[in-house]
């Protein structure tokens, strides 16, 4: 009997001493698996921005409320198809964009759906990277005098060039993100192997839900300034923000549904180990 506690004993520091090394190791993996989790939910909800539909839809929106100061429905701006369809021509040609529409085009739809048709096509255009569809412009002037091309502009993070890099990047990202998570996850013991990756998922994922959720409610909530402006940042924000949100929030819901389940599912698991203990220790000794 005194052998065995005197093995213990000697056993004990040396336990101690890998439990503490275990408890370091399992915090730097998990601050890895935390960069590498928001990473990767940040690149997924990019890969879904620029993908063809949504970002062609968000760029047409986008410059037909740069372009109309009365708003989308304003019916002033194409009462006369004929003329207007030449001074539209001939703006988007000193924009650079060799389109030309045709009156044809825009007869009998509305004056937010005639909107929609010429700047779907000037979206389509900057989406696609379609040089056919510019104007002969040499290249050191291309950005001058059509800036919404230029390399520095943010409106090309939303084009199909952009999307297919995000492609190529997620899948080693996933690849990493699993592997720190195996790692962590055999760092982990007990029903800890659930719970601690859920808190992880949490905190990763919690921004980007409660942007998704009470950002839009906050933005109509506030004022700024006058009635006009007001008026406008409700029209923008009811144009671009349903069909992003739409797109985007499956991601964040999933992730933090998952998070909730794995923290619960852990917690309860634990607590009933915990419960067990005292008897089994008690049986033991008995």
């Amino acid at each position: 009997m005194a052998e065995t506690v005197e093995a213990k004993t000697k056993e004990t520091p040396a336990e101690g001493h890998t439990s503490i090394w275990v408890k370091l190791a399992r915090s730097f993996v998990g601050i890895l698996l935390l960069s590498a989790v928001t990473s990767l939910l940040l690149t997924l909800t990019m890969f879904r921005l620029t993908g063809k539909e949504l970002a062609t839809s968000t760029l047409t929106n986008g410059l037909a409320l740069g372009f109309s100061p009365k708003g989308l429905d304003d019916p002033t701006q194409f009462a006369n198809i004929n003329e207007s369809i030449t001074e539209v021509n001939k703006t988007l040609n000193e924009m650079g964009f060799s389109i030309n529409l045709k009156a044809a085009d825009l007869k009998g739809l509305s004056p937010r759906d005639q909107r929609m048709k010429i700047f779907g096509q000037v979206a389509d255009v900057i989406y696609a990277g379609d040089t056919s569809k510019l104007v002969n412009i040499p290249k050191n002037d291309m950005t001058a005098k059509i800036p919404i091309i230029g390399s520095d502009n943010p409106v090309n993070l939303v084009s199909a060039s952009s999307h297919e890099k995000i492609h190529r990047k997620l899948g080693s990202m996933i690849v990493v993100t699993a592997v720190l998570g195996l790692i962590y996850i055999f760092l982990c013991r007990g029903f800890s192997r659930l719970s601690s990756p859920g808190w992880i998922l949490l905190w990763a994922s919690l921004p980007g839900f409660l942007i998704i959720t009470v950002g839009p409610r906050l933005l109509m909530a506030h004022s700024f300034g006058s009635a006009e402006v007001n008026t406008k940042v409700k029209e923008i924000s009811d144009s671009l923000l349903p069909p992003v949100i739409q797109s985007v929030s499956s991601i964040y819901y999933v992730a933090f549904g998952l998070a909730i389940g794995l923290i619960v599912v852990g917690t309860i698991g634990g607590l009933i180990m915990k419960s067990k203990q005292p008897a089994t220790a008690k049986a033991q000794t008995s």
